[in-house]
Order: C-alpha cells, then structure tokens, then sequence
C-alpha cells in the first residue's frame, strides 16, 4: 500500500519528476480509495475526504518544495545519536 507522501517523495527524485505527474499516480494508486476523489477541471487538483470535510489540494509547486535537501548538522545529529 503505497500512500500520497511516499509517491511525493518518489516523484521528487525521479528526473523528470513533476506535480502532474505526481497527481497522475496519485489517481492511479488511489482512485479506489473512499477517502480520495478526483478532481476533472484541474490536472494537478485532487480531493481527500477527512473526518470534518472534503478538503481540495492544489498540487501545483509540491515537487519544488519537497525537494529541500536535508541539513547536514540534522544527518551528524542523526548519525550521533545512540538511539537506534
């Protein structure tokens, strides 16, 4: 089962990643989720019902700003760290 961050994060390092692209799995990993819905007028808009109310996401800009690199004291925080 593959969820909508993990298809973000897939996307972002794919080269030729986009956020249409990325919608487009989303409807096809999704599309039989009650949870989901698919939104006609816009390619990169899409729907998630929860708990309170349907919200409507724009996906526009989602790629570009998933793609922060992660900050090199957080990796020799990580590394040092005794917690494994």
């Amino acid at each position: 089962r593959t969820g909508i961050f993990a298809l973000l994060d897939e996307q972002c390092i794919m080269p030729n990643g986009s956020d249409d692209t990325f919608c487009t799995k989303i409807q096809q990993h999704c599309t039989n989720n009650r949870h989901f819905q698919q939104i006609k007028m816009r390619s990169t808009q899409f729907a998630i019902r929860h708990y309170a109310a349907t919200v409507t996401y724009d996906a526009t800009g989602f790629c570009s700003k998933n793609k922060d690199p992660v900050q090199p004291s957080l990796l020799d925080l990580l590394s040092a760290s005794s917690q494994r």
